[in-house]
């Protein structure tokens, strides 16, 4: 308990806290230039089955015997109002021929539609007449990014040829040709697109509700900001260590683990910062110095705050022993946060509320009796009832319920020899 007490002192002093303050925004600014953010290292198609499983296994064959297989499509979709023109299908046989000769970026295969005769490739219309489909094949190893890449040229390529945008002309309107893009390649695209800003939004979303929330709970401006900027500042050093880790191939992350992540790291580091917060306001309605009240708190805070930490990070740790591989790469990011979000909570916050003092939880300031008692007499207003003492920490209560015992026990020899009258 000392050598909390030391490091409570170090942390809040009048020093101290400013030393933390310089550690942390140091910290946070060398490694966000000197390391690669943790988007950057993202790797979205990392494989979830080792190869020795049955599945994997069987997909292997199947992409070895029926190699022509083994290629994702994309699937362009012709169509004009009335029906699709001779015109219109030489611009198709002419673009199978372009890429057949010149593929845009991952693409590997496209079907021969140059070679076919004009009436044959009138066979593959709809029943109006109105549409075609025809498909180009891509890389089955390329990421969204290089998906994207290469259907970009693709529709280059094809609003050059025809002097228009099909690709954005209105399938609706008569006597316009219009294409979309669809198949595995289109969805894929068109899904990543629409979850793009997802993480933005889904931080965004979460930093609303815990502000909200902390402003019901304290009332306090200035104390709801507090645990937003620990973690903040956590954050600042949990993105670049786990960019590097990835880059160097210790790690792999994806976003979906990066998202749960953020949200997970505002949860715990909010649930932290309110067990000293919590602590730090009944201490300062009964203790006049700020300085000791607020290590005081740490010292009662920070045992729950370490090992409340420390047994989510091995809990987090157990999802290595996870196969599935999704389920593997949260371990580490997940522990990382945890851990840097338990050291920050005990060194960042503390250095925060030590520099803020009683103003953090304005405009509902916790005082003493005392500092009621002449803030009401200045105002004129009667002496205000005296509050009860703040809630001993459970050993606390021990120790002294300890000492009663013994009193009690000290005194039964001094009892025992005293005679008893009868009334």
């Amino acid at each position: 308990m000392k050598e909390v007490r030391v490091h409570g002192k170090g942390i809040t002093g009048p020093v101290g806290r400013w030393v933390t303050l310089a550690i942390w925004i140091v910290a946070a600014a060398l490694l966000s230039v000197l390391l690669p953010q943790v988007g950057k290292h993202e790797t979205n198609n990392a494989p979830n089955l080792s190869n020795g499983k049955p599945s994997v296994q069987a997909a292997a064959v199947a992409e070895r015997e029926f190699a022509s297989g083994a290629d994702v499509p994309a699937l362009i979709v012709w169509h004009r109002e009335g029906g699709l023109e001779d015109g219109d299908l030489d611009i198709v046989r002419k673009l199978a021929g372009q890429w057949t000769s010149a593929p845009v970026p991952y693409q590997t295969s496209v079907p021969p539609l140059h070679q076919m005769p004009a009436e044959a490739l009138k066979s593959e219309l709809s029943n109006d007449g109105s549409t075609l489909v025809t498909p180009v094949f891509f890389d089955k190893n390329a990421d969204t990014d290089q998906l994207k890449e290469g259907v970009a040229e693709l529709k280059r390529q094809a609003s050059a040829l025809t002097g228009g945008d099909p690709f954005e002309a209105d399938p609706d309107k008569a006597g316009a040709l219009s294409a979309r893009v669809t198949g595995p390649v289109g969805i894929q695209i068109d899904a990543t697109g629409l979850f793009e800003n997802a993480d933005f939004a889904l931080l965004m979303g979460t930093v609303l509700l815990v502000l909200v929330l902390l402003l019901l709970i304290y009332r306090s401006p200035i104390l709801a900001f507090i645990p937003l900027i620990g973690v903040g500042f956590a954050y600042g050093v949990i993105s670049p260590l786990l960019g590097w880790m990835a880059r160097e191939g210790w790690i792999v992350v994806d976003s979906q683990g990066i998202s749960i992540m953020t949200v997970l790291l505002f949860g715990a580091g909010t649930d932290y910062c309110l067990f000293l917060i919590s602590r730090f306001r009944q201490l300062l309605k009964h203790e006049p110095d700020k300085g000791k009240a607020l290590r005081a708190a740490l010292t009662d805070a920070s045992g729950a705050v370490a090992m409340s930490g420390i047994t989510v990070v091995i809990a987090l740790l157990t999802l290595l022993l996870a196969e599935y591989g999704a389920f593997r790469r949260f371990a580490a990011p997940f522990s990382i946060a945890i851990f840097i979000m338990s050291i920050a909570s005990l060194t960042l916050v503390p250095a925060l509320l030590a520099v803020i003092g009683r103003a953090s939880f304005w405009p509902f300031v916790p005082r003493t009796q005392q500092m009621r008692e002449e803030r009401a007499a200045k105002r004129g207003k009667p002496k205000p009832a005296p509050e009860a003492p703040p809630p001993l920490p459970h050993g606390h209560a021990r120790r002294e319920a300890s000492g009663f015992d013994r009193a009690r026990i000290g005194r039964l020899p001094r009892l025992a020899g005293r005679r008893i009258e009868p009334n």
